[in-house]
């Protein structure tokens, strides 16, 4: 996997960016997710990986996981039974971490296995804190996955040392 962080004040452009780059990604015929955060999502556990797993669900290969993870999958975003004809799995809060990551993480390299996938991710300083450890941990664990992982926030942005460790490429976006 290859992951990219990108750092710019507000305003600056880096939701354009983002969307440039999918739409560019696209044309190129590769498999595209976007997601991102916003202010209201930021009070509300694992909302943003709620939303990872469904962009990823939309995607051809989400079949190839296990039944048992699907279950998890539809418990972290119920909206996924479109995708996953299961009950939600209902896991014991002390295990919901584990689960949830071990879901996240077998569907990403379910459907980056035949083709690759982008992940572009933007406004990471409003992720709430069960997502950021839930999607470093499912990212760091997909080794050779092909899979390029775009986060965009701003300085001050709340990232987990897992998403900038030293095989995260950091850009830093100035001003004109």
């Amino acid at each position: 996997s290859t992951r990219v962080h990108l750092t710019a004040r507000a305003g600056i452009g880096k939701t354009r960016l983002l969307r440039d780059l999918a739409t560019r990604l696209r044309a190129m015929r590769s498999r595209v997710i976007m997601v991102g955060g916003s202010l209201g999502m930021r009070d509300v556990e694992y909302a943003l990986a709620g939303e990872l797993a469904a962009g990823l669900a939309s995607l051809p290969g989400r079949q190839a996981i296990a039944p048992e993870s699907a279950a998890t999958l539809v418990e972290l975003n119920p909206s996924l039974s479109t995708w996953f004809d299961r009950p939600p799995r209902h896991t014991l809060r002390e295990d919901l971490l584990r689960a949830r990551t071990l879901a996240v993480r077998e569907l990403l390299a379910a459907v980056s296995f035949e083709h690759p996938v982008a992940v572009l991710i933007d406004d990471v300083h409003w992720w709430d804190d069960a997502s950021t450890t839930l999607i470093a941990a499912a990212v760091e664990g997909i080794g050779d996955s092909r899979v390029l992982l775009v986060t965009a926030g701003r300085p001050e942005s709340r990232l987990s040392p897992l998403l900038v460790d030293t095989g995260t490429t950091q850009v830093e976006l100035e001003p004109l």
